[in-house]
């Protein structure tokens, strides 16, 4: 009994020594006890790992539109007018990823709204491709709509002239049945004003244009195009062919920036062209001539969209789409041709980041790692 006793006594004093020492977190063998005010030890739980989930999803979004201005200053979305008025344009958006996964994509007008998209989706203030499937590519595309399909029989088909403007490497894009590799929409803007104001006059001496600029907006404005051209031309029938080009007066200038509230006015001399002549009068395709300045605006216009952001592939497909409307040379039956040619004076710029944003904001779930979305204004004078 007595030997009970000491054994316990000797085993109480052996616990109280391990209370008084140190001691070993749970969980973690290395580390130092935690101790309270009241010289006691807290125990600390194992880290429980948190998934993370699924990392997001990358994937870019390049879109480039045309805003078109008629002389009188309403704005549109579209380079194909009816015979009318100008009422549609060319915006395109183009997804790159090499993910598969379901995206909602939503572009909305400030004012006015959509009269044409593919995929197809009803005319409104708002274009939503909600439910978007997105897969690398190459793939086996739907056929774009002719003007013989429905709803397109009695309106402007923008649409059926998508396909200069497919780019390599962009993802498959499927929603309600279709599959492509670009998005379209199109529609009006009647309520952004330009932030440019422009005009132009024949001066006294022959030869000469008068040309006046000034910003009305509270921005520079960079990259300013100012375009003229006039055109003459003679027509016979001649079936599968168009009027010839008899004579062409053109002048061009560039400016680096336009500041805000500025104005200027200017002279600029017009190079003239002229056309050989067949044995009856006709002029002879071909033969109207060149300017070599001229001819190397496209090229300037296209490493500008480059430069600020567009792919390579991407800018050829601008140019393809506006190329002939821009710089052509074209007779009177250029509306059966390229119908947002004009003859007179232009002002070709890219329209600011706040302002595509503003008039056509867009959203997109998941958010894309990478956004370029440029917009040109064509305004006509």
């Amino acid at each position: 009994m007595k030997t009970n006793v000491i054994l316990a006594l000797l085993a109480s004093a052996l616990w109280l020594g391990g209370c008084t020492g140190s001691t070993t977190r749970i969980g973690s063998p290395d580390a130092d006890a935690s101790s309270t005010p009241d010289g006691a030890s807290d125990a600390v739980l194992p880290d429980v790992a948190v998934d993370p989930g699924p990392p997001p999803v990358r994937y870019v979004l390049h879109e480039w539109g045309v805003f078109v201005f008629d002389g009188a200053g309403w704005s549109v979305h579209g380079p194909t007018p009816d015979v009318e008025v100008i009422s549609v344009d060319k915006p395109v958006v183009y997804l790159y990823s090499d993910e598969t996964f379901t995206l909602d994509l939503t572009v909305g007008f400030a004012s006015g709204g959509s009269t044409e998209t593919w995929p197809l989706l009803p005319d409104g203030a708002f274009v939503d491709w909600d439910g978007l499937q997105v897969r690398p590519g190459p793939c086996e595309t739907t056929p774009f709509p002719t003007v013989y399909d429905e709803p397109w029989v009695e309106e402007p088909c923008e649409a059926c002239t998508l396909g200069s403007c497919v780019v390599p490497g962009a993802s498959c894009l499927t929603h309600g049945g279709t599959v492509a590799t670009l998005l379209f929409y199109a529609g009006t803007m009647p309520d952004y004003s330009a932030p440019l104001q422009a005009s132009v006059w024949t001066e006294g001496v022959d030869g000469m244009i008068g040309f006046e600029l000034s910003n009305v907006s509270g921005a520079r404005v960079h990259d300013v195009w100012f375009l003229y051209r006039t055109t003459t031309s003679t027509c016979e029938y001649m079936p599968e062919e168009y009027c010839p080009v008899a004579t062409a007066d053109l002048a061009f200038a560039y400016f680096d920036e336009v500041s805000a509230g500025s104005g200027f006015a200017t002279s600029l001399e017009l190079v003239h062209l002229e056309a050989e002549l067949d044995t009856s009068g006709m002029p002879i395709p071909g033969t109207l001539g060149s300017w070599d300045e001229w001819d190397s605006l496209p090229e300037e216009l296209r490493d500008a969209l480059v430069e600020r952001g567009l792919y390579g592939e991407e800018a050829d497909a601008f140019m393809a789409a506006w190329d002939t409307a821009l710089f052509g040379l074209l007779g009177w039956d250029s509306f059966s041709i390229e119908p947002m040619y004009r003859n007179g004076g232009a002002l070709l710029y890219f329209m600011s980041d706040d302002d595509y944003e503003a008039q056509l904001p867009l959203e997109a779930s998941p958010e894309p790692s990478e956004v370029v979305r440029l917009g040109m204004i064509y305004q006509h004078l």
